[in-house]
Parts: C-alpha cells; structure tokens; sequence
C-alpha cells in the first residue's frame, strides 16, 4: 500500500505529548474519530495504547509522511520500552497543573502527555514545576508540595539524581550497576524508631521517639521531624510500585542520599538491621554491601 498524500492542516504537537493523542486532535479537526484516521493512513493498528508502545515501523513511515515528520522525532513521542514493574500505567499517575491548563486554552481536546504514565517522572520536562497527584485531594494525606513547601522544594534536587537513575534502569537494566527498585524497597521498609533511638550508637534524638517509621526518615533531612506517616502511604514491593507522586519524590531523593556515601550508609544500615522485621531487609543489605560497583 502507497502512503497516503500529506495532510493540508496538521496542528502542532504539544511538548512531551503521546502519538495517540496527537493523532485524536488531528482527527477531530477533519470531523472523524482516531480509528478512521488510522484507517486512511493505513495502519495496522488503531488503539491508542497500541500507537503509543508497539506501532510497527512500517506504520510509523506511513504517519510521518501523511504528517510530515521525521520518522525518528514521532518515534521519540512513543512511550520508552522500560522493564515490567516500571513499564508505563495505563491511566496517568500525575499531571502538570500548569501545562494542563495552557493546553485547555489551546485545544478543545484533552492532551496526554508520556511523563504522566512514567513512575521516574517526578517533574514537568516541559515547565519544571512538581507534578500533581491525579486523585482528588484527601484531608487524611499530606501533601508536602503544598503543605511543607520549602522542605519539599530543598528535597527536590537530589530527587531528580535519583529520577534519571530510576529512569536509566527502566530502560536499561542488564547494563545497571544495581537496583534501584531494590533499593526504593529498602527505603519504603519499616523499622522500629523507638528501639533504634535508645540504642547508645543510635542517631535519632529523644524529639523522634515515636515507633514504627520508615528507613529513608534515616536518609532525608528533616522527613522524621514532619511526622506525617501518611507521607508515604504504601511501600515500594517489586510487584507494586509507589504511585503517589510526592511519595516517589521523597523516595528519590533518600535513594541519592543512600547512593551518596557507601562507608556511611552500610554503617547506618548495619545499626538498623537488628530493629528492621521485614525478611526482605536481609537479603537486601547483603546485596548492597557485597557490591563493589556504587556511586
């Protein structure tokens, strides 16, 4: 089949849009729906989830001349082949508020960006501001962008160092020096504060004798001193990653924290082994004190 002729009128791509959505408000400018789209193109498939992961090559030959566009810079639109626990949700885990409503003022059609599906996106690409949760507000749930604002702005530097690790795993895991998922669940694992702090080697003061706490409250200045447990609501387990936007950030940033001193870390670790339960903890430490390979 000949690739059909270049479209007359194609609007602008948004900055960090997905292809699927891209081709919908094309669509809706000719009067039709993605599948009659796809359908004149040619394609072979025409469900959004499939344009974004695993249009073919051919395929995308076929759109970039009916756009007329590199067939590289529609490939870069697509979401990034990742391992299975960080490979892209299929409803978005956050939003740039920002960004959302410029694109309002622009389009009548609500715009997806590939940022939102990924679990190492902390961070507008396109405007730099923090990402939003997509759940609506809950009054039982900090929100620490909003609520401690200048902690969570201090924290968000050695977030993002742990964002492009996250990110590099995700696509590259054969070649990773370790695992940062490994390491988020580490970090995520509950150990008992109380016991911890009575110990004479201990490095919590008397101000954080409150019980059953988080290790990376150990990594991150000034998280055990907010005393909001529900910061990080759920842990990070190798089949469910954390969700919570604000909750990844602080989790990256304890990972560069973590990563930033082997001497210390393995120091504090081993203190805290004997007050941590969780079975997986064990296993863990071992693997990252044999490690000769560390930041």
């Amino acid at each position: 089949m000949q690739p059909c002729r270049p479209l007359p009128y194609i609007p602008p791509a948004m900055p960090g849009e997905l292809p699927s959505s891209w081709l919908r408000r094309i669509a809706a400018e000719y009067g039709v729906d993605l599948r009659h789209l796809t359908a004149h193109f040619g394609l072979s498939v025409c469900r959004s989830w499939e344009i974004d992961r695993a249009l073919p090559a051919d395929d995308i030959r076929r759109i970039a001349v009916a756009l007329r566009t590199d067939p590289a810079e529609f490939r870069e639109m697509m979401h990034r082949a990742a391992t299975r626990i960080l490979r892209p949700t299929s409803v978005p885990l956050q939003v740039c508020m920002q960004c959302q409503a410029g694109h309002r003022a622009a389009t009548r059609l609500p715009v997806t960006i590939r940022a939102w599906f990924e679990f190492s996106q902390i961070e507008c690409e396109h405007c730099r501001t923090p990402f939003s949760p997509t759940s609506r507000p809950s009054l039982t749930r900090c929100n620490p962008a909003r609520e401690e604002p200048v902690w969570f702005e201090s924290i968000r530097p050695p977030a993002r160092v742990g964002a492009r690790l996250l990110a590099d795993f995700a696509r590259r895991p054969l070649t990773s020096r370790f695992s940062p998922v490994a390491i988020l669940q580490l970090l995520s694992m509950r150990f008992d504060a109380i016991r911890f702090a009575t110990r004479p080697v201990g490095r919590c003061g008397a101000d954080e004798l409150f019980a059953s706490r988080r290790i990376i409250e150990l990594f991150v200045p000034g998280l055990s001193e907010l005393r909001r447990d529900n910061l990080i609501p759920a842990p990070w387990t190798s089949d469910k990653p954390v969700r919570l936007v604000t909750a990844r950030t602080i989790l990256l940033a304890g990972m560069a924290a973590l990563l930033s001193s082997r001497e210390k870390t393995l120091d504090l670790l081993t203190r805290v082994s004997s007050c941590v339960s969780h079975p997986g903890f064990g296993p863990l430490l071992t693997s990252l004190t044999s490690s000769a390979d560390w930041a």
